[in-house]
């Protein structure tokens, strides 16, 4: 008799969190009302909203690092990240929780803008969650590659290359755009992704399940042989 021991499952082969749907539509929400309050000015806060150079650094306005994450130039700009920004909210809630997708949207965001604040102008505002959705498709992509360890790196490498150059690497210039903050973010993710795997490696490797599949019976054969 011979047996291959075949891959089951592990971590990402289920989700592990209720909810997604809601905490991804509850930051989607977040955002826009962020953004319609910023273009309109209905509650009169829409000043206190965007970050640049002059009112973060020099006025100390640290908590615009975050709001301008979530607000945008216009309902184009909102589109274009929503829909991302939707679909890896699901899947961060989905199988990391609420506690990481919150604090690494919160953190990722501070962290990108104050970053590539530095390199801008001080009258220059940046606005918008693209940074953030690099990062978590850093943070996804990363956390992908050290837990599929069933598949053999070549092919995870081939498979995050694909999803890089498909989906990430843009298409065509624009002049307002900060490519530089999806960079930032990508490397973050990347990062911190690794950090979360080294502290939570025993936890994903426990989730790991193989069995052992009959492939072919010579017993059996043999009985047959033996009655012709």
């Amino acid at each position: 008799m011979f047996f291959e021991l075949r891959f089951k499952e592990n971590y990402l082969s289920n989700a592990h969190y209720k909810n997604a749907f809601y905490m991804a539509f509850a930051i989607l929400t977040l955002s826009y009302f962020l953004s319609y309050e910023y273009w309109m000015n209905l509650f009169g806060f829409s000043s206190l909203l965007n970050a640049n150079g002059e009112n973060v650094m020099n006025a100390n306005q640290w908590w615009r690092l975050i709001t301008s994450a979530f607000i945008h130039g216009d309902l184009g700009h909102f589109l274009s990240n929503s829909f991302m920004l939707g679909i890896l909210s699901f899947y961060v809630q989905s199988f990391y929780g609420p506690v990481v997708l919150i604090i690494t949207t919160i953190l990722s965001a501070a962290s990108i803008n104050y970053i590539v604040l530095q390199t801008m102008s001080e009258h220059i505002s940046l606005v918008g969650m693209s940074g953030v959705v690099y990062f978590m498709w850093g943070f996804w992509l990363i956390l992908y590659f050290f837990i599929e360890r069933h598949v053999s790196k070549i092919r995870r490498l081939m498979k995050i290359s694909m999803i890089t150059f498909v989906l990430l690497i843009p298409t065509n210039y624009s002049p307002n755009t900060s490519y530089l903050a999806h960079g930032v973010g990508l490397l973050l993710g990347l990062g911190s992704g690794g950090i979360y795997y080294l502290f939570k490696k025993k936890e994903f490797i426990s989730y790991e399940k193989f069995e052992y599949e009959l492939l072919y019976d010579y017993t059996n054969e043999e009985s047959e042989q033996l009655f012709f």
